[in-house]
């Protein structure tokens, strides 16, 4: 290490579903930050949203902006680095929380405002990518609004998408609120159930099946990238990889996946794609299904991906000889070189092992 040790907040919890995987990921990450002498500082999002540090009370009624830098401030002074984000779904993953400490003029790992809205926005990111040649199943997007006001229409519409289908959130992440229906009657259930509130939004697509696999890429977007081995995803039940299988041993996770280097290399290929078209930075995840033609179908880009043990990015690094301390401590180096230069050039740790 040729920098001092830094000071890093580790940002953890969200109020939302995801609560508990993040609080795991931000766990993993602090010790691990500790492990390679920096000074961390944890930062928890209690259930009910308020803010606290790690053991200590949670910061009441207090709104949510004044909350942030009363802990990451003080006397107007930053008392951190950098900060390491491991929020996962709405808030954290999707710009809010970047913009927020891009107006506090602190340096976070991960995408930026814009690239974080764009891939936490599955319908959006798909149609940037299908413009950009990567092979995508077809698709449709219906809000509450618009199946309010004309039900038959829009259940029409998904319908002319090639059965069976998959039904999904198109802002959520962890394989929350997903469904198979195989025919339109439970299609139409399925959405009924869906869009029930107002600004909801699902994204309903033609179910492609074979070989679930996913890819990380290491980097800032305008830089070099490291594209890291695919793991392969193997449910032990039901057919597809829900939060059961990500998180609660429902699932072997085979590293590197067993597909061909043809294959491998087109997936890589498309992941890297991702990673510069929508402009992630520090690390992301781009997950696919490989068909019996071997053709690899892009499904969705996370930009702030699991850092818990079970999670499938530190594996596919640590294959790629890169333990899981060192990953934490290169995505902290890209967030820095990226806030020092104003662009995404990469710092001695970083440089180091892309």
């Amino acid at each position: 290490m040729t920098h001092p040790p830094r000071r890093v907040a580790v940002l953890s919890g969200v109020p939302s579903r995801e609560h508990d995987v993040s609080i795991a990921s931000g766990r993993a990450v602090a010790a691990a930050l500790r492990s390679r002498r920096s000074d961390v500082l944890e930062v928890h999002v209690a259930a009910d949203g308020r803010w606290s540090l790690a053991d200590h009370a949670a910061v009441a009624d207090t709104p949510r902006s004044a909350a942030i830098t009363s802990l990451l401030h003080e006397d107007d002074t930053p008392r951190v680095d950098v900060v390491f984000i491991a929020l996962h779904g709405a808030w954290g993953e999707d710009g809010t929380l970047q913009g927020f400490l891009e107006t506090l003029g602190l340096p976070y790992t991960g995408s930026g405002v814009a690239a974080s809205a764009l891939a936490m926005d599955k319908e959006r990111s798909k149609e940037v990518l299908a413009h950009h040649g990567v092979a995508t199943p077809a698709w449709c997007g219906i809000d509450a609004a618009s199946w309010s006001r004309d039900r038959a229409g829009e259940l029409a519409r998904a319908a002319a998408l090639p059965g069976p289908y998959v039904a999904k959130p198109a802002r959520e992440g962890s394989s929350f609120g997903v469904a198979l229906p195989d025919d339109v009657g439970g299609l139409a259930a399925v959405l009924d159930a869906a869009l029930d509130g107002p600004g909801a939004r699902v994204l309903v697509e033609h179910r492609v099946t074979g070989v679930e696999v996913t890819c990380p890429v290491l980097g800032n977007h305008d830089a070099a990238l490291r594209t890291l081995p695919l793991v392969e995803i193997v449910p032990h039940e039901g057919t597809f990889f829900d939060f059961h299988a990500k998180y609660e041993g429902g699932s072997d996770e085979i590293c590197p996946a067993r597909v061909s280097d043809d294959v491998a290399a087109r997936v890589q290929h498309a992941a890297e794609l991702a990673h510069r078209v929508l402009g992630c930075d520090g690390m992301s995840r781009s997950d696919f299904i490989v068909d019996a033609a071997d053709t690899p179908w892009y499904l969705e880009t996370n930009t702030i991906p699991g850092m818990t043990p079970a999670s499938l990015s530190p594996l596919s690094a640590a294959a790629a000889g890169l333990p899981f301390p060192e990953l934490c401590e290169a995505l902290v180096e890209l967030a820095m070189a990226r806030h020092v230069t104003g662009a995404s050039g990469l710092g001695s740790t970083a440089t180091g092992i892309l």
